[in-house]
C-alpha cells in the first residue's frame, strides 16, 4: 500500500468534510461548512492494515468553527459496508478507499494497546498519547468488535465484549466530562453505578484534547429508553382495551417502580459528587445571587432565540405543528416571566456541584436490578467549559423528567393515541413526575447541601429548570430532528398554560 503523500492529503480531507453532514454524529446540520483546514494528521501501520488520522476544522457561513478528529482506514477495496462515512481517491491510476477506521479491529487493537503501554504517537505537528487507569490489567485483543448503533454525537464501538472504546468527534481543548467524571466517581466516591474507567486517548500540541476513552463494557439489557418506551407502549394499549393498570407500581418491572429506584440512584450520584469537596474543579461551591442572575439571563435568551427559530422555520409548515408554533410565539411574554422563580430563589447555604448534565432515560443502563449511569459529555450543543462547570443538581432532575415525558410522549404515537387531553397517558405523566421527586429528595443526604431547604422549595425549582430543558429540547428538535418538535412544544404550552405564570410561581412559593 502506497503511503499518503502530500498531494493526496487535499483531496482526502475534501473527501472527509464532503461526506460529513450526512453523517449521524456530525453536530452542526443546520450549518453551511464554507472552508476547512487540515490542523494535523499521522500514519498508522497496525495487523497489516493503514490508517490516517485527520484533525481538521470547518468553518460556517454562519459564523463559528468546530474541530473534529476522523481516524480513516486505507485499502485498495471498500472493506467495511456498515461504515457510513466512506470515499475513494484516485491515485496513481487506481482508487483508494477510505473508510471509518472504528469499523476496523485491527484499529481497535492499535488503539487498546496504546491505552495499555501508555505510549505515544507523532503526529505531523503534535502527539497522540496513550492514558490507562489501574482498572486496566490486560489489553483487548480486539477479535470481536461492534459499533452501538444508537451513539448519537460520537462513536461507541464494543470490543471483545468487555469493554467498550468511545470515541470522540467534535473535539475541544481541555478535561472531556465524559471520562473525568465517572474517574472522579470510580476512584474517589462510593458511588458504583458507572461503568469503570480503563483509559483515555488524548491529542497533545500545546493544549491538551480528549480524543477517546475506553471503559468497562456492563452486561445489560438496553437502556432504560427502550425498557420504558417498549413497556410504556405495552401499558397503553393494554389500558386501552380497559383491562387493570398494568403499570401498579407493586409490580418488580412496572415502569412506575422503576422510576422510584431511577429517583433514588439520581440522588446518589449527586450525594457522592457533592461529596467531592476538596477535588479541585468538584470541589461544591456556594451559590451567589450572581449564579441566580445568569440562570435567569441564560434563561431568557435561549427563549428569545428559539422563539426567533420558531417564527423562522415553522411559517405556512404543516398546520398542527404551525398552531403550536403560533401559541408558543403569543406566549413570549409568560415564557420570560417564569424568570423571576429563579431572580427570586434565596440560596441560603446551597451549592452548586458538577452533574451529569445530559441526563434521561437514555444515559442509564438496566442490567437485571442494577442501574448504571452512562455518557457524562453533557448537552452537545453547549461548550466544553458548560459542561465542565458546576450547576445546580435539579438540572439533571428536570432532565429525566423531560425524558419521561418523552417516553410516554414516544409510546403514545406508537400505538397511534396522539396527545389526549386525558386518559392513562396523563395520568402516568403526573404519577411518574410525584415518584421521581418523592424518592430523590428521600434519599437526599449530602455531605454539602446542594437543593433548597424544603421540599416545595423544590418543586418549585424543578418547574424552572424542567421549563428551560423543554425550550432547550425545542431548540434541538427544529435543528436535528424536526419532526418531533411537537413533543417539547407541548409541554411548554402546558408549563404556561393557565393559571400560566401563576401555576409556576405559586408552586415555587
Amino acid at each position: 500500500m502506497a503511503r499518503i503523500v502530500p498531494a493526496l492529503l487535499m483531496p482526502v480531507a475534501s473527501g472527509t468534510v464532503e461526506k460529513l453532514q450526512s453523517l449521524r454524529w456530525f453536530g452542526s446540520k443546520s450549518k453551511t461548512i464554507e472552508t476547512f483546514e487540515l490542523l494535523d494528521y499521522g500514519e498508522v501501520q497496525s495487523g497489516g492494515d493503514e490508517f490516517l488520522l485527520l484533525f481538521l476544522r470547518l468553518s460556517y457561513a454562519q459564523g463559528g468553527t468546530d474541530d473534529y478528529f476522523v481516524p480513516l482506514s486505507i485499502s485498495g477495496q471498500r472493506r467495511a459496508p456498515a461504515a457510513p462515512l466512506f470515499f475513494s481517491v484516485e491515485h496513481e491510476g487506481s482508487s483508494l478507499w477510505f473508510e471509518d477506521a472504528l469499523y476496523s479491529s485491527s484499529f481497535l487493537k492499535f488503539v487498546s494497546s496504546l491505552l495499555f503501554s501508555n505510549s505515544a504517537l507523532k503526529m505531523q505537528r503534535g502527539t497522540i498519547k496513550g492514558e490507562s487507569t489501574s482498572l486496566m490489567v490486560s489489553s483487548p485483543r480486539a477479535q470481536e468488535v461492534y459499533v452501538v448503533s444508537t451513539e448519537q454525537s460520537n462513536t461507541s464501538v464494543v470490543i471483545d465484549g468487555s469493554s467498550i472504546y468511545k470515541s470522540y468527534r467534535k473535539i475541544e481543548p481541555g478535561e472531556n466530562p465524559d471520562y473525568e467524571i465517572p474517574s472522579r466517581l470510580a476512584f474517589s466516591s462510593g458511588f458504583r453505578n458507572v461503568p469503570g474507567p480503563l483509559g483515555r486517548l488524548e491529542y497533545r500540541d500545546d493544549r491538551r484534547y480528549t480524543i477517546g476513552s475506553l471503559s468497562q463494557f456492563v452486561e445489560n439489557e438496553g437502556d432504560c429508553w427502550t425498557y420504558f418506551t417498549r413497556s410504556l407502549g405495552a401499558f397503553l394499549a393494554n389500558a386501552g382495551t380497559g383491562k387493570t393498570d398494568l403499570d401498579d407500581e407493586s409490580r418488580s418491572l412496572s415502569c412506575l417502580g422503576l422510576v422510584r429506584k431511577l429517583g433514588k440512584l439520581t440522588s446518589s450520584l449527586h450525594n457522592a459528587l457533592a461529596s467531592l469537596k476538596a477535588d479541585g474543579e468538584f470541589t461544591p461551591v456556594a451559590v451567589t445571587s450572581q449564579d441566580t442572575s445568569k440562570w435567569a439571563d441564560d434563561y431568557c435568551s435561549l427563549v428569545a432565540d428559539t422563539l426567533a427559530l420558531v417564527r423562522k422555520k415553522f411559517t405556512g409548515m404543516e398546520p398542527g405543528i404551525a398552531r403550536l408554533a403560533g401559541e408558543l410565539s403569543s406566549s413570549e411574554k409568560e415564557l420570560l416571566g417564569a424568570a423571576g422563580i429563579v431572580r427570586r430563589l434565596d440560596s441560603g447555604r446551597m451549592h452548586k456541584i458538577r452533574i451529569h448534565g445530559d441526563y434521561h432515560l437514555g444515559q442509564v443502563l438496566k442490567a437485571g436490578d442494577q442501574f448504571y449511569i452512562i455518557d457524562f459529555e453533557g448537552e452537545p450543543m453547549r461548550s466544553l467549559g458548560y459542561r465542565r462547570s458546576r450547576h445546580c443538581a435539579l438540572r439533571d432532575v428536570s432532565g429525566m423528567l423531560r425524558s419521561l415525558d418523552y417516553a410516554i410522549s414516544f409510546a403514545e404515537r406508537k400505538i397511534g393515541s396522539g396527545w389526549p387531553d386525558s386518559g392513562p397517558g396523563v395520568r402516568w405523566r403526573s404519577r411518574a413526575s410525584s415518584a421521581f421527586l418523592e424518592s430523590y429528595w428521600s434519599a437526599y443526604s449530602p455531605v454539602i447541601q446542594y437543593l433548597p431547604e424544603s421540599f416545595e422549595g423544590m418543586i418549585g425549582l424543578v418547574r424552572f429548570f424542567t421549563l428551560e430543558k423543554a425550550v432547550y429540547e425545542l431548540r434541538y428538535e427544529m435543528n436535528n430532528r424536526p419532526s418531533w418538535v411537537d413533543i417539547p412544544m407541548r409541554a411548554i404550552r402546558l408549563l404556561v398554560a393557565e393559571p400560566g405564570e401563576q401555576r409556576l410561581n405559586n408552586d415555587f412559593n
